[in-house]
C-alpha cells in the first residue's frame, strides 16, 4: 500500500482492495506483459487516458469498440499489472498503477507515454502530408490519364427477353 501524507486523504484506487482477483501483485508484474498490453493502440490510448485524467468509469471512458470488446481490452491491462479496478456499488472504476509501476520499472511509464506520444505526433503530420490538394468546387474532374497506346474498350452486350446482359462464351470462346 502506497505511503500517504498525514492528514491527506488517500486515493480510493490506490487503497482499495481490488475488484478481481486476476490483478498481480507488484511484485508479479512482468515487463513482458506489461509491453504486450501496451502494444495495442486501443490499450495504449485507454492508458493515456488514465495517465493524464485520472480514474475513471469503465463507461465513462470512450471506444470506438462494443462494450465487450472494450471489457476485453480493460482485462487484458488488468491482468498484466497496468491499471487497478475497485467496485463501488454497481460500477467499475479504472486507475492506472502509476506507483507500483514506477516502483517495479523506474520511468518505464513516462518513457511509453512519451514514445506513444511522440508516435501519435507522426502520424498526425503523415496523414496531413498525405492529405490531396483540395480542389475548389465547381472545378471539372480530369479525365483518367492512358497509357501510351492503350485505348478504352466497350464490350458488346446482348440483351436477353428479360433486359438482362447475357455475356456467357463456350468454351472456345465463341458467343452462346
Amino acid at each position: 500500500m502506497p505511503r500517504t501524507d498525514p492528514g491527506r486523504t488517500p486515493d480510493p484506487a490506490a487503497t482499495s482492495a481490488p475488484a478481481d482477483p486476476d490483478q498481480p501483485e507488484t511484485a508479479l508484474i512482468r515487463l513482458g506483459d506489461l509491453l504486450q498490453a501496451f502494444s495495442d493502440p486501443l490499450r495504449r490510448r485507454i492508458v493515456h487516458r488514465l495517465a493524464t485524467e485520472g480514474e475513471a468509469g469503465c463507461g465513462d471512458i470512450e471506444l470506438p469498440v462494443s462494450r465487450a470488446t472494450g471489457s476485453y481490452h480493460f482485462r487484458i491491462l488488468r491482468t498484466a499489472g497496468w491499471t487497478h479496478t475497485r467496485r463501488s456499488g454497481r460500477e467499475r472504476y479504472i486507475s492506472l498503477r502509476r506507483a507500483d509501476l514506477d516502483a517495479r520499472f523506474p520511468g518505464l511509464v513516462a518513457a511509453l507515454l512519451r514514445a506513444d506520444a511522440a508516435e501519435r505526433e507522426d502520424a498526425v503530420e503523415r496523414d496531413a502530408a498525405a492529405e490531396p490538394e483540395k480542389v475548389p468546387e465547381g472545378t471539372p474532374e480530369p479525365a483518367p490519364e492512358l497509357s501510351a497506346g492503350v485505348q478504352p474498350t466497350t464490350r458488346p452486350r446482348s440483351t436477353t427477353r428479360r433486359g438482362a446482359a447475357s455475356t456467357r462464351t463456350s468454351a472456345r470462346g465463341s458467343a452462346s
